[in-house]
C-alpha cells in the first residue's frame, strides 16, 4: 500500500509518514519502536540527544540506523549525548553495538551482559564455541541491581531481571511514556527462550514477571 502525502504537507507530517514507511511505529512524541534490526528497538529522541534500547541483529546495523535517523537528527550546535541499553547479551540484540560505541554512545548493561561478551559461550546445537565479542561491542557502563537517568523530560528507570532468561536481563521503564522495555524476557508470540548455558531457569522467570507487573 502506497501512502501519497497532499502538497501543504508539513515536514512534521513528511517525517511521520516516512518512519511509517521505515516500519516505525511511534508510541509517543518521542518514543519510537522499530524492528528493523530483526528484533525490537526503541528510540527515545530528544533536544539532549538519543535514547536507544537494543540494537538489533548484526546484519542489520544499516536498517537499525537508517531507522534510528527517521527519529532522530543531532542538533547542529550543543552537547548531544546517545546512550545505548543493552537488555542482555545476545548477539541478535546487540549487533550495532559496535558502530554506536565508536560513535561515542555510552552503553548501559548489566554486569553479567559484559561478562558474557566477553566470554567463550557453548552453542550444543552447532557442537562449538561462540568466540568472544570485539572490545567495542562491549558496555561501557555497568551495574548490579538497578538505576535511573533523565533524557530531557523523561525519567528513564532500569533493573536487574535476576536470571529470566540469560543471566543479565534487565528491564528499561520510560516512566513518563509509560513504556517498559523487557528483551526477550516475555513474548507475546511465544514461549521466551531460557539460555539455561548462561544462567537462566524457570524460577527466574517467574520471579522476573511477578517484578515486572508489580512494575505495571
Amino acid at each position: 500500500i502506497g501512502l501519497a502525502l497532499p502538497r501543504h504537507a508539513t515536514a512534521k507530517q513528511q517525517g511521520s509518514t516516512a518512519a511509517q514507511q521505515a516500519g516505525i511505529a511511534r508510541l509517543t512524541d518521542r518514543l519510537s519502536l522499530t524492528a528493523a534490526g530483526g528484533t525490537n528497538v526503541l528510540a527515545y529522541a530528544s533536544p539532549e540527544g538519543l535514547v536507544l534500547v537494543d540494537s538489533g541483529d548484526p546484519a542489520r546495523t544499516a536498517s537499525v540506523m537508517a531507522a534510528v535517523r527517521q527519529v532522530w537528527t543531532p542538533a547542529a550546535s550543543g552537547p548531544q549525548s546517545v546512550t545505548l541499553f543493552n537488555t542482555h547479551w545476545h548477539t541478535e540484540n546487540t549487533g550495532a553495538n559496535e558502530t554506536l560505541r565508536q560513535g561515542g554512545a555510552t552503553i548501559v548493561a548489566h554486569e553479567n551482559t559484559r561478562l558474557w561478551m566477553a566470554t567463550p559461550t557453548w552453542l550444543p546445537d552447532e557442537d562449538r564455541y561462540r568466540q568472544p565479542r570485539p572490545k567495542d561491542a562491549h558496555p561501557t557502563t555497568t551495574f548490579y541491581v538497578d538505576g535511573s537517568m533523565n533524557a530531557g523530560n523523561e525519567r528513564i528507570d532500569y533493573g536487574y531481571l535476576i536470571e529470566a532468561h540469560t543471566s543479565g536481563d534487565i528491564y528499561i521503564f520510560f516512566r513518563d511514556s509509560n513504556v517498559i522495555a523487557v528483551g526477550d524476557v516475555a513474548s507475546p508470540v511465544q514461549d521466551p527462550e531460557l539460555d539455561y548455558l548462561t544462567g537462566a531457569w524457570i524460577g527466574g522467570r517467574v520471579d522476573a514477571m511477578d517484578r515486572l507487573l508489580a512494575l505495571s
